[in-house]
């Protein structure tokens, strides 16, 4: 394929004003901090109380006019989680609303034209001749894509709307494909009766695939049937499905038997071997239509069983509720991030896209939010979160017990949740005398690679030790960590005294401000 240039807006990182309010505006944390003055379309607002996944995030931003729907731009965005620009691209009216990475420098996304490849190092594109809606998802093995294409069945005088799963080389070749009418009959169409252009029936609506390369198979999710599929690659057989239209027994968080666990749900992606993330939209909920509590979900399967378990949920409250649109993913720290991304929510039209960052007790930890600006409000469909070069995970301060062997237990991720193992390497100094190095496979899906370092026994004392991890590209990441050694482990502040002092800092520096002013 011949390869475009063109010039992107790239940005150097801004000072932001941070205010340290106390506990109230959105978790059950000591301070929260409001960050403003970020330059990016439709001025969101960003409110945190610092322990989130400190990274990048990757989205698409759709500005409406209210009014009539109009869309008004699209615009790429890579963020710090502080709202300042890293890079900024127009990417057209039809440009693809879903964007990732695929290795350490390329964005796969859509403009106009279709899908494309993006290298943001060198600015270099490479426009693919196929296009297709929600997804484009890569199977690395073949260096081909997948995409849906919709096409419609007529009976008894009644058009049907289906998803082809289809698969395209970057030239525009079909080699593949499979008809979800094959699968789902018309009398699976939505009970609410879902509608697409032209009155017709939306029987399937598939709006997410995802590729498992080891084992070959894809999970495609259709919101209509609140099911997803699982799909041999090779045969284009389906295999299983799972949902209200599936073959699993299905348990909620608190494992009472339902008949379905999401509805109209988005964004399906494998998290582990055995379990997947998606967005639980809650919309044409068939208990209870006027229930409307998006959730982020986890589901946990034994496919010798036949059963599939809700293990993890955060529901958000109703003005956060997404009738259509949204995303979740699982970070290496355990957070989870979410996508509540309509351009208006339920009892709260005065705000558009909410992204969230939750932790393991449902707090939110860190959200950016789009105030509506006048008629025109913003839409997010999915948000990814990414770091510029791997990530290492292992207490800066380290204890190691008198008499005992030295041994540093540590992790290592790739630089976002990737779909297939990605390589890279690592080098380790002790006491700045290089000590070990070797090379590193990073498990797929985001998962934790697991290593360990033996430095035999050491005497009481501190020593320092340091780890630097590269990814494929040479992209790397130093951790500085104080080994210590001794009969009792180290004594730390705790986050509660540490934050109560900061607040109380913030109060003295604004009562002397106030002061200030009074006597002017």
């Amino acid at each position: 394929m011949p390869s475009v240039s063109r010039n992107s807006k790239l940005y150097s990182l801004l000072l932001v004003l941070v205010l340290l309010i106390p506990n109230g505006v959105i978790s059950q944390v000591n301070i929260n901090e409001i960050i403003g003055n970020t330059s990016i379309r439709g001025n969101p607002i960003i409110i945190s109380d610092g322990d989130y996944f400190d990274a990048y995030n990757l989205f698409v931003i759709e500005r409406r006019e209210m009014i009539d729907y109009n869309t008004i731009d699209k615009t790429l965005y890579l963020t710090d989680m502080k709202g300042n620009i890293i890079i900024e691209e127009d990417i057209g009216f039809d440009g693809f609303m879903g964007v990732e990475f695929i290795n350490s420098t390329t964005i796969l996304c859509g403009n106009d034209f279709g899908a494309y490849l993006w290298n943001i190092e060198t600015d270099v594109i490479e426009q693919f001749n196929f296009r297709g809606h929600h997804e484009f998802e890569r199977n690395e093995a073949n260096d081909t894509y997948f995409t849906l294409q919709t096409y419609i069945i007529e009976d008894q005088g009644t058009e049907y709307q289906y998803d082809q799963v289809v698969e395209y080389t970057p030239g525009g070749d079909l080699i593949w494909s499979v008809n979800m009418s094959d699968f789902v009959p018309f009398n699976q169409w939505c009970p609410f009766g879902d509608l697409e252009t032209g009155g017709v029936a939306d029987v399937t609506h598939a709006n997410s695939i995802s590729y498992d390369q080891s084992k070959d198979v894809l999970y495609v999710n259709c919101r209509s049937t609140n099911t997803f599929y699982k799909i041999d690659h090779k045969t284009g057989d389906l295999l299983w499905s799972l949902g209200e239209y599936g073959d699993f027994t299905l348990r909620d968080i608190y494992g009472d038997v339902k008949d379905a666990l999401f509805y109209h749900s988005h964004a399906l992606d494998i998290i582990s071997e055995n379990s997947f993330i998606c967005f639980d939209n809650d919309e044409h909920n068939q208990t209870n239509n006027l229930n409307h509590r998006s959730r982020i979900i986890e589901i946990t399967i034994n496919e010798n069983t036949m059963t599939a378990n809700t293990t993890y949920e955060f529901s958000a409250p109703k003005t956060y509720h997404s009738a259509w649109w949204g995303d979740a993913d699982s970070l290496p720290n355990g957070n989870k991030i979410g996508t509540f991304g309509t351009h208006g929510h339920e009892g709260n039209t005065a705000i558009g896209a909410r992204l969230v960052e939750v932790n393991d007790k449902s707090e939110i930890v860190w959200e950016m939010y789009f105030p509506k600006e006048g008629v025109v409000a913003a839409g997010i469909y999915r948000m990814k979160r990414v770091s510029f070069s791997p990530i290492i995970q292992v207490d800066s301060l380290y204890w190691i017990k008198s008499s005992e062997k030295a041994i540093v237990n540590w992790e290592a991720f790739y630089n976002f949740r990737n779909k297939y193992a990605m390589n890279g390497s690592y080098e380790i100094y002790f006491e700045e005398e290089f000590v070990e190095e070797g090379e590193i496979e990073f498990k797929k899906f985001w998962q934790p690679t697991q290593l360990n370092l033996d430095l035999g026994y050491l005497e009481d004392g501190n020593y320092n030790l340091t780890i630097t991890i590269k990814d494929e590209s040479g992209h790397e990441n130093i951790k500085q960590i104080n080994l210590q050694v001794s009969e009792e482990p180290p004594k730390t502040s705790s986050k509660t005294s540490i934050n109560f002092s900061i607040f109380m800092m913030s109060v003295l520096i604004m009562t002397v401000i106030l002061l200030r002013r009074k006597r002017l």
